[in-house]
């Protein structure tokens, strides 16, 4: 769908986005580059937050009112199909009163700028698979030519997210990175796990408009998983993320994804308290294990890492529960099928779950092919039906939708 289309579809109606995160940013984005207003953020378990300068609203706030006066961009990434049944049940149709941003803009872009992680985490294909990436950094000159590329052949483009399986402040020229970014009028996103020494006074003052920080526990239940990590170093970093941001980038959204395993439940608490203090939105799921591969071989009954074996234990929902309640859930929709992932070294991944580079490459090169012949090899993927086979594209949505009220765990000892 093109730009005038949707603007004529939308009309003179208030225009929501569903989705306080990342693509929440990415939609708003590239409705603020064609000109196109908002009237305010619609987020399920975080009414009363401020988002990109919204306050963010209940859908029922919303959905009470005139349905016919307003129109919805649903921008939530994995429970995309849930919100659409919430809307056709308060009366609203699809393609008319509602919309999914992945009919908007059908890819969504990761661009691993860096091609290592300091860190190797139990359920994480840096701290769990033999194999390991190329370590290499994607630099300044050929971002911009891959940033360019795409701004031209994606009309609906609105967010770049700066990391896959990198850690994307071992990047010296991350600043640059975001700020090019920025002067394309694109949100720039970032994850990192802030177990490292780095530039984040640069990195605040380029203006990401996301910045995520990835943690499986508080204090001593920190490095259990985020094996090699500092939780002092932590700490003092998002005491320093929140002073930066004050000073140089109030509108820059900061979250805390707090991933919940048995030993860590008892520290949601301490977290929320934190973040409060520091005016960071915490965000919790139950952590999953990653990569593909490993759930490849879990099925077929193949032998797993030691790592593995010692991570299994340390999930709230074990591997072969969570692939029976997958089993159960006849979706077809599976985010990784709209993700394009371009590593450091230009080429395309297969899927954003897989590791192994063997196994793991679509194209060699992205600036060697046009999008249209990037997405003709993406619909011919055999790996994805081999998912769907042993329902493995609906396993991270069992994790996912658990242990998402953070206050569920509050009184946990």
């Amino acid at each position: 769908m093109d730009i005038s289309e949707f603007k004529k579809i939308v009309g003179q109606r208030a225009l929501y986005i569903w989705g306080g995160g990342h693509f929440g940013i990415a939609v708003l984005h590239a409705l603020k580059r064609n000109h196109i207003p908002v009237a305010g953020i619609i987020d399920t378990y975080n009414p009363g937050n401020i988002f990109c300068g919204f306050e963010m609203v209940s859908p029922d706030e919303v959905l009470q009112n005139d349905t016919k006066e307003i129109f919805i961009i649903i921008a939530t990434g994995l429970f995309e199909n849930e919100v659409a049944d919430h809307c056709v049940k308060n009366g609203l149709k699809e393609n008319s009163d509602f919309i999914r941003y992945t009919l908007l803009k059908p890819y969504h872009f990761e661009i691993d700028v860096a091609g290592i992680c300091n860190l190797h985490c139990l359920t994480c294909p840096q701290g769990n698979y033999p194999e390991k990436l190329r370590g290499q950094m994607m630099d300044l000159k050929t971002y911009t030519k891959v940033l360019d590329k795409l701004v031209e052949e994606v009309p609906f483009l609105g967010d770049i997210q700066l990391y896959s399986w990198g850690e994307p402040l071992l990047n010296p020229e991350l600043a640059d990175i975001i700020a090019v970014t920025s002067e394309r009028g694109l949100a720039a996103a970032i994850s990192s796990n802030l177990s490292l020494n780095s530039d984040l006074t640069n990195i605040v003052k380029a203006r990401p408009k996301w910045f995520r920080i990835s943690l499986s526990g508080y204090g001593e239940s920190y490095p259990i998983v985020h094996r090699g990590g500092d939780w002092s170093l932590v700490k003092k970093n998002l005491q320093v993320l929140s002073q930066l941001r004050e000073k140089y980038s109030p509108e820059m959204f900061v979250e805390v994804n707090y991933h919940i395993y048995k030993h860590n439940r008892k520290d949601v608490a301490k977290m929320k308290a934190l973040c409060g203090q520091l005016g960071f939105l915490l965000r919790t799921n139950y952590a999953f294990l990653d990569p593909l591969e490993l759930l490849f071989d879990f099925v077929e009954k193949k032998p797993l890492p030691v790592t593995t074996k010692v991570a299994r234990n340390k999930l709230m929902i074990d591997i072969s529960d969570a692939i029976e309640m997958a089993q159960g859930d006849d979706s077809q929709y599976c985010l990784c099928e709209n993700t394009v992932v371009i590593h450091s070294d230009l080429s395309v991944r297969i899927c954003s779950h897989l590791y192994d580079e063997k196994l793991n490459t679509l194209c060699d090169n992205f600036l060697k092919y046009s999008f249209s012949e990037i997405n003709d090899l993406l619909s011919k993927r055999d790996i994805c039906r081999k998912c769907k086979r042993y329902h493995l594209h609906r396993y991270y949505n069992v994790y996912l939708n658990k242990g998402t009220d953070p206050n569920e765990f509050v009184k946990v000892s």
